[in-house]
């Protein structure tokens, strides 16, 4: 176990399922939180899989019937979630499913927490933590104070069954706190280098109605909708900021162009940067441009994230309202096209529910 500490390359190997994390140990998930503590380190993570031969069946897909036609219709209209545009995106199966249906992935957390639970309790200690500075600038010295009350902090944000006293749940916690602590430490040594940042608001919920691509009335009524974790504004640019716990690759935020054939599963999480972008726009009206980024808080070693890159312009800016919006519109248009069916996606990874 020392000797570990001392390598200089390590090789940890377990078995996964692909849909949680029930299988990794408590001894790896604390070898990964002690090996990779220092900033800027990270581990690199590769999947393995035998060849299997493929055996022909249907396609999974379910016709667009008048009632489910109409079930769309009323999603619209209540108002469309980056992550519901996502869904469709990434599979049009997996969105009828959780978004039509209402039918979800069982929560298999095992001994510890969900990654969306984690997720939950990392997001309510940060909105604690820089809540205190809403409509101001972030005060270096009021971040370090916090510092050290993020332990107590991540522990009163646990679901109310989890204690965390042992075990994984203790190591998740640690994880997180070490994530998080890393984090505000980024953003604290950026504030004492003389860099000002203005916090404009967390968790702020925006909504628009999309407009119709011609000037006829168009069936059904739209809203988008969209909660964005963190806004606030850097040298004069308002910067719109999602928070993961998660990893993100920066060729996953990297546009070519606004043409939904480009858009694909790989690039769902530039289609909710741009979701936020355009509501943000469309909401402020005296806002040119602004910049929208992930800041995954693991490997944090900028505080300013990984952009939105729409070809190779790090800026979202106001005379492209019309082309995201007509991106949007597309969306909606393949939603509600009654002969295509919700059909499986085959290269999309996160269909549980599909496949079942």
């Amino acid at each position: 176990y020392r000797i570990l500490h001392h390598a200089q390359e390590v090789l940890l190997l377990f078995v996964d399922d692909g849909q949680s994390e029930k299988e990794r140990s408590r001894f790896i998930i604390q070898l990964e939180h002690e090996l990779f503590s220092a900033p800027g380190s990270c581990p690199q993570r590769s999947t393995l899989r035998p060849a299997m031969p493929t055996r022909p069946h249907p396609p999974r897909e379910v016709a667009k019937s008048a009632a489910l036609l109409e079930a769309v219709r009323r999603h619209a209209e209540r108002g469309l979630s980056p992550s519901a545009l996502s869904s469709f995106v990434r599979c049009p199966l997996d969105y009828y499913y959780r978004y039509l249906v209402n039918v979800h992935d069982a929560q298999d957390r095992g001994a510890g927490l969900g990654n969306d639970e984690v997720g939950t309790v990392v997001h309510s200690a940060l909105e604690r933590i820089y809540s205190p500075y809403r409509g101001q600038n972030i005060d270096p010295k009021g971040l370090a104070d916090s510092i050290r009350g993020i332990p107590h902090l991540l522990r009163s944000c646990l679901p109310t069954d989890i204690t965390a006293e042992e075990g994984t749940p203790l190591l998740q916690l640690g994880m997180a706190r070490h994530a998080l602590e890393r984090a505000v430490r980024t953003e604290i040594r950026h504030l004492e280098a003389g860099n000002e940042i203005i916090l404009l608001g967390l968790e702020t919920e925006l909504d628009h109605p999309l407009p119709p691509v011609t000037d006829e009335p168009v069936f059904p009524p739209v809203r988008v909708k969209g909660r964005i974790d963190r806004i606030d504004v850097r040298k004069g640019l308002v910067n719109l900021v999602d928070m993961k716990t998660g990893s993100t690759d920066a060729r996953e935020l990297n546009l070519r162009t606004l043409d939904l054939e480009v858009i694909d599963a790989r690039h769902t999480k530039a289609l909710q940067l741009l979701i936020y972008s355009w509501l943000y726009l469309n909401r402020h009206p005296d806002t040119p441009c602004v910049r929208a980024s992930i800041l995954p808080l693991r490997s944090s070693g900028s505080p300013d994230g990984i952009p939105l890159v729409i070809a190779g312009e790090e800026n979202v800016y106001r005379g492209q309202l019309p082309t995201i919006a007509a991106l949007l519109r597309s969306v909606v248009d393949r939603m509600v096209d009654p002969r295509a069916p919700f059909r499986h996606e085959p290269t999309s990874a996160y269909c549980r529910i599909c496949m079942e």
